[in-house]
């Protein structure tokens, strides 16, 4: 059985307790002021330890990893090499003379980088220090083309040369599969007849063939270099724009040279139309 707490006990308990305050007080505060302190010297301590962590051993660090941030980090010129766009190639050259005393000027260059384009390629035909013409062209990626200057006069000391003035490269993503798709030309049916030798000067040499578009693609122009061989010579040169010229479609062509030519043992025929420009397609009707 549990004995009842009387009124008088409490009293009694708070007596002894006021009692021990009173006579125990000075000690308590002596008590509570040494913890503060002693509390004080630990934050203090510890701040001091912090200080001197970051002053003597973390500040070095940082000023080492702030001044290789500033540094160079990077090799930019070796990614800059390796970028670097592979020189056009010149593979052939040939200067052709016709009758009335004009020339033409053949250049067959490529292109050996696969994922840059010329963009923008200025060719000059320089003699000397003279510039006698200028011609913009492109060159697409892994591409072979010619480059030419028809029915030129020169009357220069030095011959003629062409010479490569200025290429603007330009990257470009996932080349093979786009140039599968849209450049996709054909000829077939070629034949030359050259108007022998001797012939008189209003014989006419002919080359004829059939072009044909395989894309899905419709183009406002696309340009085509005939060029003739015997053996390994350039015999002859020329180039024809066929405008509108649209998918499926089959172009017959005839060139003529009014001249006699050396034997033709072979014909390149090269079509050329810049498919990375979006100018040069039609609008689908």
């Amino acid at each position: 059985m549990v004995e009842p707490i009387l009124p008088n006990q409490i009293i009694d308990f708070k007596l002894k307790a006021s009692y021990w305050y009173v006579t125990h007080k000075l000690l308590l505060r002596k008590i509570l002021v040494g913890f503060l302190i002693f509390l004080n010297l630990v934050f203090y301590s510890y701040s001091l330890y912090l200080g001197l962590l970051i002053f003597v051993v973390q500040d070095p660090l940082l000023k080492q990893d702030l001044n290789q941030l500033s540094g160079n980090l990077i090799d930019y010129r070796y990614f800059h090499e390796i970028n670097r766009p592979i020189p056009l190639e010149i593979l052939d050259s040939a200067v052709l003379g016709s009758r009335d005393g004009r020339f033409d000027y053949i250049l067959k260059v490529r292109n050996p980088n696969l994922k840059l384009t010329a963009a923008k390629a200025l060719f000059q035909l320089v003699a000397g220090s003279q510039v006698m013409a200028e011609k913009h062209s492109f060159i697409l990626p892994g591409e072979e083309k010619y480059i030419a200057f028809f029915g030129l006069e020169s009357s220069a000391d030095t011959a003629p040369a062409i010479r490569l003035a200025q290429v603007n490269w330009r990257r470009v993503s996932n080349y093979e599969d786009f140039r599968q798709q849209r450049f996709q030309f054909s000829s077939n049916e070629v034949e030359f007849k050259n108007a022998g030798v001797g012939s008189s000067s209003s014989a006419v040499s002919t080359l004829n063939f059939k072009i044909t578009n395989q894309s899905a693609y419709n183009y406002w122009q696309v340009g085509v270099y005939m060029v003739l061989f015997s053996g390994d010579q350039v015999v002859g040169a020329n180039y024809l724009a066929l405008d509108n010229f649209k998918s499926g479609e089959t172009r017959p062509v005839e060139m003529r040279w009014y001249e006699s030519l050396s034997y033709v043992s072979r014909v390149d025929i090269i079509p050329e139309v810049n498919i990375l420009d979006p100018a040069v397609y039609m609008p689908v009707e």
